[in-house]
């Protein structure tokens, strides 16, 4: 072939790759879910599926911050029932004018009847959504989930973002899907944010009642079923645990007052010992302090009061610990993944235990918990002002 004819050819195929998508779907046809609640429905039969979007034609673009300024909701919510999830939703796109998309989902919130029954098919449904983004913060509601739609978003947009945020900040217990999944998938445990609501009179809503939310400590979950909760002070542990938090405060009793402490440089260290049939794991937690107040009439900066106050922390910060390791025994429930640093280092052993770690985690596994917290600023002010001569 002379190279004329074979130049014409490429000169011929080269404006085929320029043809552009023949599948598009625009934009302006697309509703992108940013929020999804999953319950159980009233008969306990079918599932109830809610999701959240935000609806573009109600956010003013020259408005501060991209809000709305007439007053209404900038966002709609959408729920349907069905025998399985993708009923549900099948019902929920009959009924929209556009084609749902889940690439901005950000939190995914279930009921706590639906946690307690088991989110086998929430886990199914959402690993096969090739779209679904696993790293979708997952919570538990105290009741319905749904009704975690109607909270009061006083500093964002809409419920989710206010959900979302929360993981943001980094304060407490966080997962995700994915860690999720990996947990449920090697048969071990997870700790999940469990949130609250009230009902609270609000100033930016002239003083109305309006449904509040929060979080208030963590679920316990073995695999995919609920079977267990934690309170607040237990889950700040669970997140030191895993290095989650920036910084924690304690307040320790000194002689009739407080000495309050900043706790930063948060680290953990877990390390397993096989024993023949036992397993044991070291557990050890550091961190660094600082005094953010005390009206305790003990001169914090004398050398004694300091330790002694180091000694209680690490005291009680090690009962709690050992309380809290208790608990996950009780309920079966390996929320750190113990059985995966098992498997890392006596990969042999994990073999033997793997089918039936969750009666081994309980009944073969026991804990040497160390906590090494030192206060090593006393901020700006080195006495109480009121002992200052």
């Amino acid at each position: 072939m002379s190279k004329r004819i074979a130049s014409c050819i490429l000169l011929f195929l080269l404006p085929l790759t320029l043809s552009g998508c023949w599948s598009k779907f625009e934009i302006n046809d697309r509703t992108f879910i940013s929020g999804v609640f999953v319950d159980l429905a009233d008969d306990s039969s079918t599932v109830e599926l809610s999701i959240l979007t935000i609806l573009p034609n109600r956010i003013s673009s020259s408005a501060s911050g991209g809000v709305s300024t007439s007053g209404t909701i900038p966002y709609g919510v959408v729920t349907k029932t069905g025998r399985t999830l993708s009923e549900a939703f099948m019902s929920i796109q009959t009924d929209l004018t556009r084609r749902i998309s889940w690439g901005q989902t950000r939190v995914l919130v279930v009921g706590r009847d639906y946690a307690e029954k088991g989110m086998k098919e929430l886990l199914e449904w959402t690993s096969r959504q090739p779209s679904f983004p696993l790293k979708a913060h997952l919570y538990v509601a105290p009741r319905k989930a749904k009704e975690l739609t109607t909270l009061t978003p006083v500093y964002e947009q809409s419920p989710s973002e206010v959900l979302s945020e929360f993981a943001n900040l980094h304060t407490s217990v966080e997962t995700d899907m994915k860690q999720f999944l990996q947990g449920d998938n090697s048969k071990l445990g997870n700790a999940v944010p469990l949130l609250m609501m009230s009902e609270i009179p609000m100033v930016s809503e002239k003083g109305r009642l309006s449904p509040w939310a929060g979080k208030n400590g963590a679920a316990l979950f073995q695999q995919e079923k609920m079977v267990g909760t934690l309170d607040n002070e237990a889950a700040y542990l669970v997140a030191w645990v895993q290095q989650t938090p920036r910084y924690l405060i304690y307040s320790i009793p000194l002689d009739g007052g407080y000495c309050s402490v900043m706790l930063e440089e948060l680290k953990s260290k877990i390390r397993p010992h096989v024993d023949g049939d036992r397993i044991r794991f070291t557990l050890s937690l550091t961190g660094e302090g600082k005094v953010l107040g005390s009206d305790t009439l003990l001169d914090i900066t004398n050398s004694d009061t300091l330790h002694k106050a180091e000694a209680d922390l690490n005291s009680k910060l090690k009962k709690e610990l050992q309380d809290l390791l208790r608990k996950t025994q009780k309920v079966q429930a390996d929320i750190f993944q113990l059985g995966s640093l098992v498997e890392w280092w006596y990969p042999r052993t994990w073999e033997q235990l793997r089918e039936n770690w969750s009666s081994e985690y309980r009944e073969q596994v026991s804990f040497d918990v160390n906590v090494a917290v030192t206060i090593q600023h006393l901020n700006a002010e080195g006495k109480p002002y009121w002992m200052i001569d």
